[in-house]
């Protein structure tokens, strides 16, 4: 069976915040990819992998039943092969093994890998990978 990803932006306030914790359904991975924590709020972007869709749209709806904004960010790694040095600085950073060199040293990315954390970006020294972002509604 196929494993299913999502990256979803998670907003919480006062008691709400640790309602999140209790909503997360048996089988399913979860990753926090950063988040924005205050004493009365939280946002969070967490990476949502399962083999169920129904997990994931069990796992939605209990998040909007506690009153959470769930929106549902689709991430899309880019590269640009003409601004690529072949260092493999993304390769060495990225925490799921989604880059690979190829023998002809062109730089690829597993999509069904990647999570979009941006670490590969940030190591990129000439700009050669960016993640474009989408946000709307998970349903």
């Amino acid at each position: 069976m196929a494993r299913i990803k999502r990256i979803l932006r998670v907003h919480a306030a006062g008691d709400r915040v640790r309602k999140i914790s209790k909503a997360i359904a048996e089988g399913m991975e979860i990753s926090i990819l950063n988040a924005d924590v205050s004493p009365d709020s939280l946002t969070a972007e967490i990476a949502v992998t399962t083999q169920d869709p129904d997990h994931l749209k069990d796992f939605v709806e209990t998040l909007k039943e506690y009153g959470l904004e769930v929106k549902i960010v689709e991430k899309t790694l880019t590269k640009d092969d003409d601004l690529c040095l072949r260092c493999t600085a993304c390769r060495a950073v990225c925490p799921v093994d989604a880059i690979v060199v190829t023998e002809d040293m062109l730089v690829e990315v597993d999509d069904e890998k990647c999570i979009a954390c941006a670490s590969c970006v940030e190591a990129c020294p000439t700009g050669a990978l960016r993640v474009e972002r989408v946000e709307g509604d998970p349903t």
